[in-house]
């Protein structure tokens, strides 16, 4: 028996099951995963309260304290004050509907499911689609857009990252079987949408880690064939093409490593720290930037000057101009004030400190 300074608490908010290790989310929203000899004696030296008996080596639960499992019982209430941090927005799917969203996605994740459905899939595109047609329309699907192009494109945001992101929380409630609702959000003024996956660190498998991060970005191009039909018959040739390249560009900016999307936290969970310190990953995340760099300076080059030959070489008034380049004028002119506001405070932040 020991005689310790304080008493201690083991509280999680939750835990799962892996086997041979229990793994937790504690109240700092930090996860552990414990042996589960170790989780199995600290849960029998623990009250109702959480509170663990002296029997326990003093060492042991030092140790123990040090990494963050358990805490001491004036550090609660400190903790529970700053717990909860939850990702604010809309709601646009849970409870009932997200049950069966859900289900229904998860059975594309099952082999024997996925291979007749691409198949069937790949079948009816080449009957509907005309090659030929296509490639006409590639050089000039961008040029004088309506406002029909620019409802299908929001429409297709929209409907796109719904999927992706239960693309994300199927794979999720596979593995974990817990539901992340499906939401909105706004960044600044850009929607964005999200689904909480946070908890997936409670796994131990890997493979199982990864491919929910990736489950998004694959699900998006499993259902982009099925995604584009109604909108190939409302507006033919152009619209396949325009929605193919938002396709791209979605993909691209999801799986770069540099910006916090699902790229990054793929990137990290690949390679250890250790490992994402050689040359060749040093390279990759390199590249990826100056890829980025380039395409953003590319779209704002781009941008500009259609603004300029729109309305100052043909005399466009700015609100006559073609819907599309509206659009990316607006889009391109908030990315850049929202970068300079980001830049300008923290330059200000600094300075304070």
């Amino acid at each position: 028996m020991n005689t310790l300074d304080e008493s201690y608490i083991f509280n999680y908010k939750e835990k799962l099951d892996n086997g041979h290790v229990v793994s937790i989310k504690t109240l700092q929203d930090r996860y552990f995963h414990i042996p589960k000899d170790i989780f199995t004696l600290l849960e029998k030296h623990s009250s109702n309260t959480g509170e663990i008996s002296n029997m326990l080596k003093s060492e042991y639960i030092s140790d123990l304290h040090k990494k963050g499992v358990i805490y001491k019982a004036s550090e609660i209430e400190h903790i529970s004050e700053h717990n909860g941090e939850e990702v604010e927005g809309f709601v646009l799917l849970k409870e009932r509907p997200l049950s069966i969203a859900l289900k229904f996605f998860s059975l594309f994740s099952n082999v024997r499911l996925l291979i007749p459905y691409l198949v069937l899939i790949l079948g009816i595109s080449f009957y509907l689609y005309d090659t030929n047609n296509i490639l006409t329309v590639i050089p000039s699907a961008s040029v004088g857009m309506g406002y029909d192009i620019l409802i299908m494109l929001m429409l297709y945001i929209f409907t796109s990252g719904i999927i992706h992101e239960l693309g994300h929380s199927s794979l999720f409630y596979k593995y974990h079987g817990k539901e992340a609702p499906i939401g909105v959000t706004f960044n600044y003024c850009f929607p964005a949408f999200f689904s909480d996956v946070r908890d997936a660190a409670l796994l131990t498998d890997k493979n199982k880690k990864l491919k929910i991060l990736f489950a998004g970005v694959f699900y998006q191009i499993i259902f982009f064939p099925l995604l584009v039909l109604p909108f190939y018959f409302w507006l033919g040739e152009v619209a396949l093409v325009l929605l193919f390249y938002m396709l791209a560009i979605q993909i691209f900016f999801n799986l770069v490593p540099f910006l916090k999307n699902d790229g990054y936290w793929l990137y990290k969970e690949m390679f250890s720290a250790k490992e994402r310190k050689k040359r060749i990953h040093f390279f990759t995340f390199r590249l990826f930037l100056v890829l980025g760099i380039g395409y953003i300076s590319y779209v704002v080059l781009l941008t500009g000057w259609h603004f300029y030959s729109n309305v100052v070489i043909e005399g466009i008034a700015v609100l006559d101009q073609p819907a599309f380049d509206i659009f990316r004028q607006f889009l391109v002119s908030m990315y850049i004030v929202v970068g300079l506001y980001k830049y300008l405070s923290q330059r200000e932040s600094e300075g304070e400190m």
